[in-house]
């Protein structure tokens, strides 16, 4: 794992200013702890003079004719020698002279100083510090009291003076002090020593890991996580940057797959693009692609080129006005509206001007898309010129066909009674015949006739119906007739038909059925035969019966069933 650069790092920072912190306790302390030991040592030494002062000042108020030369000289020489601070201790008496002194040399001189003489006279006790030959002195004045003079009106009869060496407490305070500061100091350092490795294994182990994470990070490794495992504030910027990591590497998942789509659409636009291309280059019918707001050419392929005579330069300076005819300009116009709107428009045809100004009919087939940012339409023109001149043809011939087929069919409708009138008397003359006494091979030849003509009558018949319904001439009567007599005489017709075939045949109407109608009688009795003669044809034993019965009935129609 990379080392954390401690220079600019905000703990070094912290560390730093902790040092100062901890050096600026440690002077306040060391002036506390000097000012302390010097009041202590000085008090020391200050009670050590005032022991040594009292027990002399006692001594010469039990006493007071010791107060001479002779007696303080030797007191005063043995109290200096048994107190080591004591630098010189003197008498003084009321007439401002030295009378005992530690140092010998001054016995008898005059006191000039001024507290001393006021001291004299106050009976005060005074404290003073001095400094001479580079050492500390501190002085203690103390009044000497006797008898009571009283020309003076006092019992003062001198004064004590110590001067008290300092200079070696002043040393011994140093040396207690750098002993307290040395031993705090090395406190402070081992504090701070535990401190840093606390931290170093702590909070700058974390934050080790998270500069190595967001370093990854930076680096677009977005599944980098910072393992920190703590509940503290390290810990939730690390939580805070794993849910951000988290985020971006789903972002730019989402915006890998995004882009991946992107570029598949870029690529299938560009493939479609081509396709395009190439169908419209190659397509063999006229295609172009035309702006819908100025109608001008955006685009034309070959054939349109070739179809219409213009180069594409020249098509590309037109609008698809200038290929129509004016006649045509205000529908085409219309059209051009209508698909602004979104309304689709269905193939159609037209008629386009080619640059000789041949017109030429064409079928369009148009889609709306948008091409270089506009919106524009693209046409597909198929030339059907040809194709309409040959419908145009057919068209004529079948109107000559159909025209024919009427007048045929108007001539065998006009001849349907003409023809039915003659077979009609050839049937009823040889049913006459029959009826006469024949011969065996005449009353043959007879029936073979009378047969034949039956078929004959019914094949007429068809195609006579046929015809007038081809001609628009088959028309139903509406005549009121009994339904019985409809029923029964297509039987009688064919019942000795029936009779030679050695068959029965028989019509059955149900009671419910109303037999006073309004219709065609003819047509049903027409029907009814045809129905009946079939049956009795195709049947060699048996029975042939027509069965009628009610569907419906209202007050103005009925619905018959006949069922045979």
């Amino acid at each position: 794992m990379k080392l954390l650069n401690l220079r600019p790092s905000l703990a070094t920072k912290w560390l730093t200013f902790q040092i100062i912190g901890l050096a600026l306790i440690l002077c306040l302390v060391g002036l506390y702890e000097y000012h302390s030991i010097r009041a202590a040592t000085y008090k020391d030494i200050k009670n050590s003079g005032e022991a040594s002062s009292l027990s002399l000042k006692e001594m010469l108020v039990e006493e007071p004719e010791l107060f001479n030369n002779k007696t303080l000289e030797p007191l005063v020489l043995r109290l200096a020698m048994k107190v080591p601070e004591i630098a010189r201790i003197s008498v003084i008496d009321q007439s401002q002279h030295i009378i005992a002194d530690s140092e010998t040399t001054a016995v008898g001189q005059s006191v000039g100083d001024s507290k001393i003489i006021e001291q004299l006279q106050e009976r005060d006790e005074l404290v003073s510090y001095f400094e001479t030959g580079g050492k500390k002195f501190l002085r203690l004045s103390y009044t000497i009291e006797g008898r009571h003079d009283p020309l003076r009106k006092t019992n003062v009869v001198g004064a004590l003076t110590m001067d008290m060496n300092l200079s070696h407490a002043e040393t011994l305070i140093l040396a207690s002090l750098k002993q307290t500061l040395l031993v705090m100091a090395g406190l402070l350092f081992l504090f701070w020593c535990v401190q840093y490795v606390l931290m170093r294994r702590g909070f700058l182990y974390s934050l080790r890991i998270l500069t190595s994470a967001a370093e990854r990070f930076g680096k677009g490794i977005f599944s980098t996580r910072a393992r920190v495992n703590t509940h503290d504030e390290l810990g939730q910027l690390a939580g805070a940057f794993n849910r951000m990591a988290t985020e971006v590497e789903e972002s730019n998942d989402a915006l890998k797959t995004e882009i991946c789509e992107r570029e598949q659409s870029a690529k299938a636009l560009r493939d479609s693009e081509e396709r395009y291309r190439l169908l419209f280059e190659s397509n063999p019918c006229p295609s172009w692609v035309y702006d819908l707001e100025s109608l001008s050419f955006l685009a034309v392929n070959n054939a349109a080129v070739h179809k219409y005579g213009y180069s594409p330069e020249e098509f590309l300076a037109l609008t698809i006005k200038d290929i129509r005819p004016s006649q045509d300009i205000l529908t085409l116009l219309d059209s051009v509206e209508e698909v602004k709107r979104g309304n689709a428009t269905s193939p159609g045809s037209w008629t386009h001007e080619k640059k000789d100004g041949t017109r030429i009919d064409v079928e369009i087939i148009s889609h709306t898309l948008t091409f270089a940012g506009r919106q524009a339409e693209i046409v597909l023109a198929n030339d059907i010129t040809e194709r309409k001149r040959m419908e145009l043809e057919l068209i004529e011939t079948r109107d000559a066909a159909l025209e024919s087929t009427r007048l045929k069919s108007e001539f065998l409708a006009n001849m349907s009674h003409e023809i039915r009138t003659p077979m009609n008397g050839v049937i009823g003359m040889t049913g006459l015949l029959l009826d006469t006494e024949l011969s065996a091979e005449q009353r043959d030849f007879t029936e073979t006739i009378n047969s034949s003509a039956d078929s004959l009558m019914t094949v007429i018949n068809d195609i006579l119906d046929f015809s007038k319904i081809e001609a628009g001439k088959l028309h139903f009567e509406k005549l009121d007739f009994e339904l019985l007599s409809a029923v029964e005489g297509p039987v009688e017709l064919l019942a000795r038909r029936a009779q030679a075939k050695g068959i029965e045949i028989a019509s059955l109407i149900e009671s419910d059925v109303p037999l006073n109608l309004r219709g065609d009688a003819g047509r049903l009795r027409q029907v009814l035969t045809n129905l009946l003669g079939n049956a009795v044809k195709f049947t060699d034993m048996g029975e042939v019966i027509l069965r009628v019965t009610q569907e419906s009935n209202t007050d103005t129609h009925a619905m018959l069933r006949f069922s045979i």
